[in-house]
């Protein structure tokens, strides 16, 4: 995948107010791109280096307001 296409792929900064009513609308488009990007990076990743690191990637696209809470969520999954 060129430098390019991740630019364009890259999904945009998840920043929004969790009580705002279009939130889970918001947060469900959002969710939906990051699924497609990681998507895409897999596919055309070499085969000696298969591995995407999601969560690397996810934590890059959260907004500093929202990545507590994914924090959170990561330490209640574990």
């Amino acid at each position: 995948m060129s430098r390019m296409e991740r630019q364009l792929l890259r999904p945009k900064e998840l920043s929004v107010e969790p009580e705002a009513p279009d939130a889970a609308r918001v947060f469900a488009f959002w969710l939906r791109t990051v699924e497609d990007f990681l998507s895409s990076l897999r596919e055309f990743r070499a085969e000696d280096d298969p591995q995407v690191n999601a969560q690397r990637i996810i934590v890059g696209c959260l907004s500093p307001a929202i990545f507590p809470m994914w924090k959170m969520r990561l330490l209640m999954t574990r």
